[in-house]
């Protein structure tokens, strides 16, 4: 087998995988059709869905017959004969319906044999998607157009992951105040009015400071502007 032949097996393993998981999370739905695939040989065809149901009808109304009589057996015969014509055509259909998707999703090479057969086709759940049909459909652009890389694939479960401890609460923060606020206020400076005592007078003066640091302001009454008399 060349590398060319190696890489398409791959590739429709790969395709097939997709499939299976999206038959199998209900995304794609696999319908077969009796008439197709029931015939002696087929791989999902079975002949006990014919032949069971009516060897049952069959052994109750021998039952009936020899319990009761001939006149009910006959009746008992008749409607089991009559309900195996209408209704184990339904039967039949159900079973092979099952059995194809059983037959089908086993392996790739179950697969291509039924698909090679007919009577499948392949619907995606929910869309307005053509179906696919078996045996002249490509199953491969089917599964590459609804189910490629960038669509949702079933979940995983992932083991589950502890989330860490949470931090120690921040200590309390500590408020400091300030101290209360103390004006200060400063030292007046003494006023002289009037006369100068006869001390300071010997002190000479320099015109701001007497007697050290202590600063005197002298008021002279006389050179002091006097109120104008009232008219």
């Amino acid at each position: 087998m060349s590398a060319a032949d190696h890489a398409k097996a791959r590739d429709n393993e790969e395709l097939f995988q997709r499939m299976v998981l999206a038959v199998r999370a209900g995304r794609v739905r696999i319908a077969a059709n009796p008439a197709v695939l029931d015939f002696a040989g087929s791989p999902v065809h079975s002949p006990w869905d014919h032949l069971a149901p009516l060897l049952v009808m069959m052994l109750g109304a021998l039952a009936i017959l020899l319990a009761t009589g001939l006149p009910l057996g006959l009746v008992s015969m008749t409607l089991g004969v009559l309900i195996h014509i209408v209704g184990s055509r339904y039967l039949v259909a159900w079973r092979l319906q099952q059995r194809t998707v059983a037959v089908m999703l086993h392996s790739l090479a179950y697969w291509q044999a039924v698909w090679r057969l007919g009577g499948v086709a392949l619907t995606v759940t929910g869309s307005h998607e053509p179906p696919c049909l078996a045996p002249f459909g490509d199953w491969r652009k089917f599964t590459r157009r609804n189910l490629g890389a960038d669509q949702p694939q079933p979940a995983v479960a992932s083991p589950p992951v502890e989330s860490p401890p949470p931090p120690p609460p921040p200590p309390p923060s500590v408020v400091v105040e300030p101290p209360p606020f103390e004006p200060v206020f400063p030292t007046p400076r003494p006023v002289v009015v009037g006369e100068v005592d006869e001390d300071l007078a010997d002190t000479p003066w320099d015109g701001d400071t007497v007697a050290g640091d202590e600063s005197v302001e002298i008021i002279d009454n006389e050179a002091a502007p006097q109120p104008s008399p009232a008219p």
